[in-house]
């Protein structure tokens, strides 16, 4: 188990406290729905691999996991609506840089993960960036 799991149970409160209206453009306050779906997510995203992720609210009322490391972002929403997948990997070619996935359940997010990045079965280049506190999306 990563030594920085542990960290994420108090960035997930601090995001569970947001109200609504907390980004001054009338977001969401984040549901007890997302953070439930963002636990169940969040240990599909990890490994001893990775590193920590920035853990963020969306406006639309949800909870984000974000990975940034060299060529590779990852990011990893949940909302009432399923989890959304965005991956962009600048270091393949053009037709595969970019791959955005709506809607999913936790079983299509793993087969995803599994699909677009190595790192869900244990080999990342997501294993040199230190990410920080929390941020509002």
């Amino acid at each position: 188990m990563p030594q920085w799991l542990t960290s994420l149970s108090a960035d997930l409160n601090q995001i569970a406290a947001l109200r609504e209206n907390w980004d001054r453009y009338g977001a969401l306050p984040v549901t007890g729905e997302a953070i439930k779906r963002s636990l169940l997510v969040l240990p599909i995203g990890i490994n001893e691999q990775l590193p920590r992720p920035q853990v963020g609210a969306t406006v639309r009322g949800g909870v984000e996991f974000e990975w940034h490391t060299g060529d590779v972002d990852l990011q990893i929403q949940t909302e009432l609506s399923g989890i959304h997948v965005y991956y962009n990997n600048e270091g393949l070619p053009d037709g595969e840089k970019e791959r955005e996935f709506e809607d999913l359940s936790v079983a299509g997010l793993t087969k995803v993960l599994e699909e677009i990045m190595p790192s869900a079965r244990g080999t990342s280049r997501l294993d040199k960036t230190e990410n920080g506190p929390p941020q509002e999306r």
